[in-house]
């Protein structure tokens, strides 16, 4: 079993039982889906992962983002691209143009 489904079963267990006082989420098996039983709780908070929430990072992610937008408006294809849409990208490719 996965460590985060263990983990999760374990907090509804506890939770479900009135053993767990409260709890603060921020990490889920299924980003960005959450269990909707998570919500039922009223000790649980939800959050979204946040772990990158610094000046410093978000500096970088945003010459990344615009990095990426100049490559896109240029060459056609950015770096960081969503698995599904490089693999659509990487079958059609040939013209090199932006596709807009």
């Amino acid at each position: 079993m996965n460590m985060y489904v263990w983990f999760f079963w374990i907090v509804f267990q506890l939770t479900d039982h009135e053993q767990l006082s409260a709890a603060g989420l921020d990490v889920f098996p299924d980003e960005p889906r959450v269990n909707p039983q998570l919500l039922k709780f009223t000790n649980v908070t939800l959050l979204p992962h946040m772990g990158t929430e610094t000046k410093d990072t978000q500096k970088v992610m945003e010459v990344r983002a615009l990095t990426n937008l100049r490559d896109f408006l240029t060459v056609g294809m950015g770096q960081d691209l969503v698995v599904e849409y490089k693999e659509t990208q990487q079958q059609t490719s040939g013209s090199g143009q932006a596709k807009l």
